[in-house]
């Protein structure tokens, strides 16, 4: 999954979850097996949203910018 947006106006109505979990169902459809996303260490209100919905992982992700 990349770059998801819930607009402010519309936060707090359970936007993200149904869209997430529609990725979940598509996903499952299709026969994938995992779905995952990465975010920023300091992003704590979408962190803790997603700590509802999956599990935090052991990755480590480097990147170079060129």
């Amino acid at each position: 999954m990349e770059d998801l947006y819930v607009d402010d106006a519309i936060r707090d109505q359970s936007v993200g979850r149904k869209l997430i979990e529609h990725v979940y169902n598509v996903a499952s459809d299709k026969g994938c097996n995992r779905v995952y996303w990465v975010t920023q260490e300091g992003n704590t209100p979408a962190r803790a949203f997603y700590d509802t919905l999956a599990t935090q992982t052991d990755i480590v992700q480097y990147r170079k910018n060129l």
